[in-house]
């Protein structure tokens, strides 16, 4: 194994003169190769299979088409190298997957007796300098480390082995250790190219990983990157991310330290979520800025090559979207038909927007059992969507708040006034409107909701809805503006905040959009036990 990766990168070093790129004409290290982008890379990584340069130039049939490969490894068809037992394998090792390619595979013994039996002995450890021919270089394990050949990291060295020039080695560490330094050598005319890495004792980085907070380390006095090996002596600084503060009055500052026995002796404390607080003023009837319903996400559905707008939705936790069942449950409910985008103000799925858009596709779809549809007046039309990954509030992203209420007052009362947005119909006939749109509007009585209703409508307002009504001149709810929510807002400590209350299930009207029009509304009230226990599941650290 071992011989047959040292004739390989030294094909690579001969060929890479004809492609005009020379290391020692560009910012490269001699052992380097220099990608059409300017990137540098090890030289055994030209034309191995696997694209290095992001613009993907080592691997091209431009700079690999004439690279001499050994008679026991394979020629990919735009001239990688790479190993004698690739083709036909079941596994695409070309960069083109030319290895596997079908008329290659449907007539080609997959098995070349001879091939193998070279590769078996050149597998076998290199134990002295004149196995490791020119230029060898000697492998020193350090405590706790494991060094093996970066093609294939289940072979392993012992100390002492020796490597052949241009060798390619990659350090790790045994359980409970990192390493820290370099993770990758290179044997270069008899020398390793770069010091040699430790592997030392290190605290989890997970404990400090979270998105309620953001952490800052720091050893030495110096800055470092959290995401590294963390060494004892490390001090983690932590605050709450944007969007977020801490419970209770709690001090807004962890600070936390890598002991000498890999551990931590404190863990952050998680912070909350701000919720219901809008970025600017608060909003009437008309246009509206997103950073004024920050809550407010738009749903689209993917049909074919297209992906349209079908419904509005509330944010209530990182993870957690409200909309109408009706939304989402069409013939059978499938997560895959739907992508979530969170600070939009525009309802075109494409469409430049002012601020930070986030996209998400949904992980899962919680539905009430007793809906049944139109078919059953939409009762219990509600939905909780699960993102894939947690939403990063920012100014004009944030979630909404949510009060549980006892049974004996489940109903905003009657008058109550609540903020509805969406990118709905203008008109009973008229187009969507393509800017994000709000009003306000009161609840209605139940029993004067259904004095004014047509009895056909009458099964609509059943236990789990309640009314809001559309005055004469002031406009109503229409058609798009399904699964948008009503929230209504109190004073919390002399700041305007907002709670969600149910979102829009159906119109209780043959003229759903005029004025003097009625909306049932599901109330989220009747669907805490099912909200609460999906929420709980998702709520990050």
């Amino acid at each position: 194994m071992k011989q047959l990766i040292i004739f390989v990168y030294s094909c690579y070093f001969l060929s890479s003169s004809k492609t005009g790129i020379f290391a020692a004409n560009s910012g490269c290290k001699p052992y380097e190769w220099q990608c059409k982008s300017g990137q540098c890379i090890s030289l055994d990584e030209k034309c191995d299979g696997v694209a290095n340069c992001g613009d993907q130039s080592d691997e091209s049939s431009e700079f690999c088409l004439e690279t001499n490969c050994p008679n026991y490894t394979f020629k990919c068809a735009y001239g990688a190298c790479v190993s004698g037992n690739a083709k036909c394998n079941g596994i695409k090792e070309c960069y083109d997957g030319s290895d596997e390619a079908k008329d290659l595979c449907d007539s080609a013994i997959n098995i070349n007796l001879g091939m193998s039996l070279h590769l078996n002995e050149t597998s076998s450890k290199i134990r002295s300098r004149r196995q490791a021919k020119a230029n060898p270089c000697r492998v020193t394990l350090g405590s706790n480390m494991i060094i093996s050949t970066k093609a294939d990291p289940l072979f392993t060295f012992d100390d002492g082995d020796f490597v052949g020039d241009l060798t390619n080695i990659k350090y790790s560490c045994t359980s409970g250790y990192s390493i820290l330094g370099r993770k990758e050598n290179i044997c270069f005319r008899g020398s390793w190219v770069y010091p040699q890495p430790k592997c030392s004792i290190t605290c989890p980085n997970s404990v400090i990983q979270g998105i309620t907070f953001q952490v800052i380390c720091s050893y030495n006095r110096t800055t470092i990157p959290c995401e590294d090996a963390i060494r004892p002596g490390t001090i983690a600084t932590a605050a709450c991310a944007l969007g977020y503060q801490r419970p209770d009055e709690m001090a807004l500052v962890d600070t936390l330290s890598c002991g000498a026995n890999g551990e931590w002796d404190s863990i952050p404390h998680s912070c909350v979520p701000i919720c219901g607080q809008q970025t600017t003023e608060a909003f009437g009837s008309g246009l509206v800025d997103v950073s004024r319903i920050p809550w407010h996400v738009a749903i689209y559905q993917r049909r074919n090559q297209s992906v349209e707008f079908i419904c509005g939705g509330t944010i209530i936790a990182p993870k957690i979207i409200i909309t109408a069942a009706h939304c989402v449950s069409l013939k059978r409910i499938d997560p895959t038909k739907y992508i979530v985008l969170v600070g939009k103000n525009y309802r075109e799925y494409s469409a430049k927007e002012k601020l930070e858009t986030q996209e998400f596709n949904i992980s899962e779809i919680h539905i009430p059992r007793g809906y049944l549809g139109d078919s059953a007046f939409y009762h219990n039309d509600m939905a909780i969507l699960v993102l894939n990954e947690f939403i990063r509030y920012q100014p004009h992203i944030k979630p909404a708040c949510v009060e549980w209420r006892s049974h004996g007052a489940k109903d905003p009362l009657p008058n109550t006034m609540g903020k509805i947005a969406g990118w709905g119909r203008v008109s009973p006939n008229g187009f969507y409107s393509d800017d994000l749109r709000a009003i306000t509007l009161p609840v209605i009585d139940r029993d004067e909701c259904i004095r004014n209703t047509k009895p056909v409508y009458e099964p609509f307002v059943a236990a789990d809805k309640f009314c809001i009504g559309s005055p004469e001149g002031v406009g109503a709810p229409c058609q798009g503006d399904s699964g948008s929510g009503f929230l209504v807002t109190k004073d919390i400590e002399g700041i305007p905040t907002y709670f969600l209350e149910g979102v829009i299930s159906t119109s209780l009207s043959r003229d759903p959009c005029s004025t003097k029009s009625y909306v049932a509304f599901s109330d989220i009230q009747y669907h805490e036990l099912m909200i609460r226990e999906i929420k709980g599941k998702f709520t990050p650290k």
